[in-house]
């Protein structure tokens, strides 16, 4: 980490400190950081983390994770935290605690959620709070009935370490290759005068090197467990002709999920992307521009511009605010399109056409949002 120096142009590295040398301890300070500010470790992957439990011991055994977690897609989240060196089986506990919490069910983890929030003189109550938190879509449209039973639906572990033993390494990037989700994450400490600074990094598992390539989609994190379901051959092979008429016809890359029942592509900033969607239920197609996070005003950018936004084709232009409908947590601008029955999942090339099209249409959009 460098300070900056405006008038002389020049950086100044911060000499790194350790957690020991500073009397800082591993269970009372980093851990306690963590609790708090959990975006220090979920800045590094595409979903949100909630912290639910903190050195839980209502396992059968004397064995406590440091700290239990709910990501936004309902999988819980074992975070083993180390202060300095990683030691050479901190591997081993997060997966014995995972192993343990995979036999949680929600009601179980619900109760321990509110032991959690009484523990901590937290005024909330546990299934509400965590029903808006994990509350997913069904089929293009935020369910009202979420059923708990997402909840838990698969285990991740997150391992955190001002260094990581080359042995953890090599079984967490194997483990990872086998479709166990299993982090590593690096932490460093700087000290500027009186005042201390905490970074960390991502190390393992590494990204592929596809999602460093221009016109790549930033995906939303897809938690990979046996459970979930994959879709019909019908709506893989769609999907791939789109792909291909997207790439062929458009110069556009696109990615899609066995598991998951759109594909994604470009947008240009890590906070945006562009999706087709089929919703089976009303055999019907979606393309939207969605953004997460409420600070990119993406609702009020496509307001002001709209005017001059040039649509050539009859379907009508919607959107959908978080901050008035709180079923859902995206901003989005979209169309539906609802096919005769004798297209349905038929024209791909048409359907690239029309996405390259709303592409276009929202690329203004797409490049306020960027500055």
């Amino acid at each position: 980490m460098f300070r900056l120096d405006l008038k002389s142009k020049t950086l100044e590295e911060l000499e790194e400190e350790t957690l020991d040398k500073n009397n800082l301890s591993e269970r009372g300070d980093l851990q306690q950081w963590v609790k708090s500010n959990p975006e220090v470790i979920s800045k590094h992957f595409e979903f949100d983390l909630k912290i639910i439990a903190e050195e839980y011991n209502g396992f059968e055994v004397n064995d406590r994770p440091d700290l239990l977690a709910v990501d936004e897609e309902g999988a819980l989240v074992v975070i083993e935290i180390k202060r300095g060196h990683s030691g050479s089986r901190i591997d081993f506990q997060a997966l014995k605690y995972a192993s343990y919490c995979s036999s949680l069910g929600p009601e179980e983890i619900i109760e321990i959620y509110a032991e959690y929030l009484k523990k901590e003189n937290i005024d909330k109550d546990a299934r509400d709070d965590l029903f808006e938190f994990v509350r997913r879509e069904i089929d293009g449209n935020d369910s009202e009935d979420y059923e708990f039973s997402e909840l838990n639906r698969s285990q991740k572990i997150i391992l955190l370490a001002e260094n990581f033993d080359g042995r953890i390494k090599s079984v967490v990037a194997w483990l990872a290759n086998q479709d166990i989700d299993i982090s590593c994450i690096k932490f460093s400490l700087c000290k500027d005068g009186d005042t201390f600074y905490l970074d960390s990094q991502k190390i393992l598992p590494h990204e592929p090197i596809e999602s460093h390539l221009i016109g790549n989609a930033p995906s939303s994190h897809i938690g990979k467990h046996p459970r979930v379901k994959s879709q019909p051959p019908e709506v893989l092979e769609f999907f791939e002709k789109i792909k291909q008429a997207l790439s062929e016809k458009h110069d556009l890359y696109a990615r899609s999920y066995k598991g998951y029942k759109y594909i994604l592509f470009g947008a240009g900033k890590v906070e945006l992307n562009f999706a087709f969607d089929i919703r089976k239920k009303l055999k019907a197609y979606e393309i939207r521009f969605e953004c997460k996070k409420n600070e990119i005003p993406i609702l009020r950018y496509f307001d002001e511009l709209k005017p001059s936004l040039k649509w050539k084709h009859e379907y009508e232009i919607e959107t959908n605010d978080p901050k008035k409908d709180h079923r859902s947590k995206y901003q989005r601008v979209f169309i539906t399109h609802q096919p005769s029955e004798s297209e349905y999942m038929k024209d791909a090339d048409s359907m690239a056409d029309l996405i390259k099209d709303f592409m276009d249409y929202m690329n203004p959009v797409v490049e306020r949002s960027k500055k």
